[in-house]
């Protein structure tokens, strides 16, 4: 069907057929009438009223577009999420929403076509956003009816699994220096603060220029894939990060970071272990979605951990600390009671909620003293110091 000059492809499967088969004999009509562009409707809903209107302004300047969709005469926050490059669109489809109706170029998509295998769609946000200039706007190109119908698991695995094996960075400038961090799609949070081109907490981050001066030694305990490493390596100019983290898949990313960064002022040495009150054993246990931020030591789970104190594992002088270490933090802090007593660094750590009184009372013992916090909802970031005199 023909509608404005673009040609509509709305068919339902038959028995034996899937959408990308219905979707690749709606190509071959496009270029039989001769249209410029398909609109892929898929199967569930109608077109919202003035779609064609809303697309307009987009059809010179884009080669794919999405949009969002109405249910029940609202539009669902999930499916506004607007963005016109590729990190953003990886982002969309594993946290947000993308829907299957689309405007694209019949040029553009008569090449790519849909391959007819699992996670078919997946594949072809992967290929088409990679290659084409496309773009996803919050205006209501559909409208459905009940849920907002989300990706599955096994369709976001394949945006994950691509991301692994073809590394991603996200590049942006802060205070004159280039910096790069990895597009993952297992940070959400923190990947969701990095692709607005800042830091993840960059608050906290930004309140230690004044606490750190350049050529400090710094121990980024919980290093994740690098956020606060480069900061402190980059920005900071520190001599030295010891980066600890002890998951094998966070580590081989970070590395790359570091790498990706030119980081030769960061020690690796220590990567692949944990840190805790005393040497230990502990194991591996992945968090929600496999999210790597979330990834806690146990004393059950697949993979093992060597636990070790920070008193045994760093023996170089050091001016600052920063933990996140998952609900861990009180450990970290009593297994480093010789490095607090010999250095008086300064340290930032993350504390839950349910932590605070043990945490004081170690505070207390270490004779140290909270400057400033930065809460949020179930933890806080405590920028701690060496009370005066003790």
């Amino acid at each position: 069907m023909m509608k404005q000059g673009i040609f509509v492809v709305n068919g339902t499967p038959e028995s034996g057929q899937g959408l990308a088969d219905v979707w690749n004999t709606g190509i071959d009509d496009a270029l039989a009438y001769g249209a410029d562009w398909v609109f892929f409707q898929e199967p569930g809903v109608q077109l919202a009223d003035g779609a064609f209107d809303l697309a307009a302004p987009a059809l010179k300047p884009y080669d794919a577009i999405w949009g969002s969709m109405e249910i029940d005469g609202a539009v669902p926050k999930l499916s506004t999420f607007a963005c016109d490059d590729f990190l953003n669109a990886c982002h969309m489809a594993l946290v947000w929403w993308a829907g299957r109706s689309h405007f694209v170029r019949t040029a553009v998509v008569s090449k790519l076509r849909f391959r007819t295998q699992e996670g078919w769609f997946a594949d072809y946000i992967l290929r088409i956003w990679q290659t084409h200039n496309c773009l996803k706007t919050a205006q209501a190109f559909v409208v459905g009816s009940g849920k907002l119908p989300l990706w599955q698991e096994d369709e976001r695995k394949i945006i994950t699994d691509f991301l692994e094996a073809n590394p991603q960075f996200i590049t942006f400038e802060y205070a004159g220096q280039q910096s790069k961090l990895p597009y993952t799609g297992l940070n959400p949070t923190l990947e969701r603060t990095q692709l607005r081109g800042v830091f993840f907490e960059q608050r906290e981050l930004e309140a230690l220029i004044d606490v750190i001066e350049p050529g400090a030694v710094i121990v980024d305990v919980g290093a994740n894939t690098g956020n606060h490493t480069v900061f402190f390596a980059h920005v900071l100019k520190a001599a030295k990060v010891f980066a600890i983290e002890p998951n094998p898949r966070t580590v081989a990313i970070l590395k790359s970071t570091i790498s990706a960064n030119n980081l030769e002022n960061v020690d690796t040495s220590k990567l692949g272990i944990g840190v805790g009150e005393a040497r230990d054993t502990l194991f591996l246990q992945t968090g929600r979605r496999g999210h790597l931020g979330t990834v806690r030591l146990e004393t059950e789970g697949d993979i093992a951990v060597e636990i070790w104190p920070l008193d045994d594992l760093i023996s170089a002088p050091v001016d600052f600390l920063k933990i996140d270490v998952e609900d861990m933090e009180v450990e970290v802090l009593k297994g480093a009671r010789k490095l607090f007593a010999r250095d008086r660094p300064g340290a930032l750590v993350e504390v839950q909620d349910n932590n605070i009184t043990a945490f004081l009372a170690i505070l207390d013992e270490l004779g140290y003293r909270i400057n400033r916090i930065f809460a949020d909802h179930g933890y806080a970031n405590y920028l701690i110091a060496p009370e005066e005199g003790k």
